[in-house]
C-alpha cells in the first residue's frame, strides 16, 4: 500500500484556502494541521485557526509543528516576504517542503535559501504553471526541432482579477509582498521562457509603471511592466506582465519564433498553432480548459512521484531560487532604468 503523506500548511495568509481542499481531498494525502509564528500578528494567527477550524484539524505554533516526527510535507503560505524564512527552518527540520511563489522577495534571500537547500536530500518544489497542457505540448514540439533553434519569445501575462480578489495589500504591500505585480507575476512567464529553452539567462532589462491603478500608484508599486530577458545564443524573450482592466478573462500567450517555423500559444481558449518550414506545414490543437484545482494536483502528483523515488520534480526549489533571483533583477532594473547582468546560475 502507498504510504499517505502527513501535510502541514504553514500560514494561511494568501492561497491556502485554495490549497487546502486539494490537498485535503488528495488520495495520497492527509493534511493534518494548520500551523502559524508564535509572534506572527494576530490577523494571521486568526486566519490559521480559520483553516484549521474549516478542517476540524490541529492548529500548532510552526515551532511547534516542525519539531513533529509525523509530519511528511510542509506547504508554505505565508506571504511571500516570509517564504525565505519558512522554508529554511522546514528544510533545517528535514522537512520536505512545496513553497508558494515567489519563493523570495531579494537576490539575498534567494541566495541563502539556495545555500541550505543544497546542504539537504529532501524533495523540495514551489507552486508553478509549468504543467498547462499547452506549455507542455510546446515542450514537446520545440525538443523535436519542428521549429529549429528558438530566436525571440514574446509572452504576456496580464490578469483581469480585481485587486481585492487577489488579496489587496498581500499582493502591493511591500511588507508582505516586497513589491508589485512583478514579484506576483513575472515568475511564471520567466518559468515557462527558461523551461521552453533549455537556456541561461544572461542580461534583464525592465520597465514599469501604476498609471492605470490608483491603489498600485497610492502603494508605490507597478501594476504594468514590459521586460526583456536575455538568453544565451543571442536568444531574447519579451515579456508583458501586470493586471490590467477591461481585459475580459486576461491575456496569457506565449509565442516563439525559431529558425524553421513559429509557435502560438494562447492559454485561455486554451490553443497552440505552430507554423513550419521544414514541411511548409500549418497546424492548430484545442486543449481541454484545465482548472486551477487539475494544475495543483498534477503538482502534488510530480511531488508524490519524487518522495517515491521514481522521477524528480520538474520543478526543484532550486529552480524557484533563480526565478526569485531574476525577478528582484527585474524590480532593480525597472527603478535604475538600467538593465542588470545575470551574475548568478
Amino acid at each position: 500500500m502507498d504510504k499517505i503523506i502527513r501535510v502541514l500548511m504553514a500560514g494561511a495568509v494568501r492561497h491556502a484556502f485554495d490549497y487546502a481542499p486539494i490537498i485535503a481531498s488528495h488520495p495520497r494525502m492527509k493534511l493534518v494541521g494548520i500551523a502559524e509564528e508564535s509572534n506572527a500578528d494576530s490577523w494571521k494567527i486568526d486566519l490559521a485557526r480559520e483553516l484549521a477550524n474549516k478542517y476540524d484539524i490541529s492548529y500548532f505554533s510552526i515551532e511547534d509543528a516542525l519539531s513533529r516526527k509525523d509530519i511528511d510535507l510542509v506547504v508554505i503560505t505565508t506571504e511571500p516576504t516570509r517564504h525565505t524564512s519558512l522554508a529554511i527552518q522546514a528544510i533545517k527540520a528535514k522537512k520536505n517542503i512545496i513553497v508558494d511563489k515567489p519563493v523570495a522577495t531579494s537576490i539575498a534571500d534567494a541566495e541563502e535559501l539556495a545555500k541550505v537547500i543544497q546542504m539537504s536530500n529532501l524533495v523540495t518544489s514551489y507552486f508553478h504553471r509549468l504543467f498547462e497542457p499547452t506549455v507542455e505540448r510546446a515542450k514537446e514540439l520545440i525538443q523535436s526541432g519542428q521549429l529549429g533553434l528558438p530566436l525571440t519569445l514574446d509572452l504576456m501575462w496580464i490578469s483581469s482579477n480585481s485587486l481585492a480578489d487577489e488579496g489587496g495589500d498581500i499582493v502591493i504591500g511591500r511588507q508582505l509582498s516586497g513589491g508589485g505585480e512583478i514579484r506576483n507575476f513575472l515568475g511564471y512567464p520567466l518559468d515557462i521562457v527558461l523551461w521552453l529553452t533549455d537556456l541561461k539567462p544572461v542580461r534583464i532589462y525592465a520597465n514599469s509603471n501604476s498609471i492605470t491603478s490608483n491603489d498600485h500608484t497610492a502603494s508605490g508599486v507597478e501594476n504594468l511592466a514590459t521586460i526583456v530577458l536575455e538568453l544565451e545564443s543571442g536568444v531574447r524573450a519579451n515579456i508583458t506582465v501586470g493586471r490590467g482592466p477591461n481585459v475580459g478573462n486576461g491575456i496569457f500567450t506565449t509565442s516563439i519564433v525559431g529558425s524553421h517555423g513559429f509557435l502560438s500559444v494562447n492559454e485561455n481558449r486554451p490553443t497552440l498553432e505552430i507554423e513550419t518550414t521544414v514541411k511548409d506545414s500549418k497546424s492548430s490543437i484545442n486543449f481541454k480548459q484545465d482548472n486551477f484545482e487539475k494544475l495543483f494536483n498534477q503538482l502534488l502528483n510530480d511531488f508524490i512521484s519524487a518522495l517515491d523515488g521514481k522521477t524528480p520534480v520538474r520543478r526543484t526549489l532550486l529552480d524557484g531560487c533563480r526565478i526569485a533571483g531574476l525577478i528582484d533583477l527585474a524590480c532593480t532594473s525597472a527603478s535604475t532604468n538600467q538593465p542588470a547582468t545575470v551574475n548568478f546560475r
